[in-house]
């Protein structure tokens, strides 16, 4: 009755292997399903898991489907690594590179960074500030985005010449799935238009 007692659904198990990692900040890597959508849980740790396994194994049912991972780095200094980064933000601007944007891969366990700069050495630059847990991808080689914003001043008309409202888009210079996604813009009624720091 006890076992039968013990969470095997998704999701009970979830906050309960959730509270048990906090537990251990300095030791836990993170925890995904795999395959995605699947039913066998990973949850990872630094070392123990011997000693994990075991305690994890008296909270949930012997029918989950649990399996532990070692890894390199734990889940909160792949946060403080990615934080670190963030408020950075400056002194990397102060060398010819800027973030675009940052995200974590729960698997690998690295930061992923994609950057505007025109320097041929940033992942090399990356590892040596940050360490082994950094990747980058260069998706803007002329480094733009540390580039002076201009303002766009212009009229649309029709074929007579005559000024028109019409809706001007404003598209990503480089690549889908950045931040400035498309954006919509209205002139004046005489098709007059400003567009201040856009480009």
């Amino acid at each position: 009755a006890g076992l039968e007692a013990r969470p095997q659904e998704f999701r009970e198990l979830v906050p309960l292997l959730q509270d048990y990692a906090a537990q251990y900040p300095g030791e836990f890597g993170g925890m995904y399903v795999d395959p995605p959508g699947g039913t066998r849980i990973i949850l990872m740790f630094t070392h123990r898991l011997a000693e994990h396994e075991a305690a994890l194994a008296k909270l949930v049912h012997p029918a989950v489907w649990l399996q532990l991972r070692e890894t390199r780095i734990a889940e909160s200094d792949l946060d403080a690594l990615m934080e670190r980064i963030a408020q950075d933000q400056e002194a990397l601007r102060g060398i010819g590179v800027f973030v675009v944007e940052m995200s974590r891969e729960d698997v690998a366990r690295t930061v992923n960074v994609r950057l505007s700069t025109e320097r041929s050495d940033a992942a090399g630059l990356f590892v040596g500030m940050y360490g082994p847990n950094v990747t980058t991808e260069v998706i803007d080689p002329t480094g733009a985005y540390l580039k002076p914003r201009a303002t766009l001043v212009g009229r649309t008309v029709d074929a007579s010449g005559r000024g028109v409202a019409a809706m001007i888009g404003l598209k990503p210079l480089f690549a889908e799935g950045l931040p400035s996604d498309s954006i919509g813009y209205e002139p004046n009624p005489d098709g007059t238009f400003r567009f201040e720091n856009q480009l």
